[in-house]
């Protein structure tokens, strides 16, 4: 159980906060909903 709340945190993180340079420093959340563009 706490490894499971352990994992959903970092895979949150990842998704949601971390920027990936691959992919122009954007989350990956950001790129799949196209948020990037917003801000623009």
């Amino acid at each position: 159980e706490l490894l499971q709340l352990e994992l959903s945190d970092y895979v949150n993180w990842y998704n949601n906060c971390r920027l990936h340079q691959s992919l122009g420093y954007l989350t990956p959340n950001e790129v799949v909903h196209n948020t990037h563009n917003l801000f623009v």
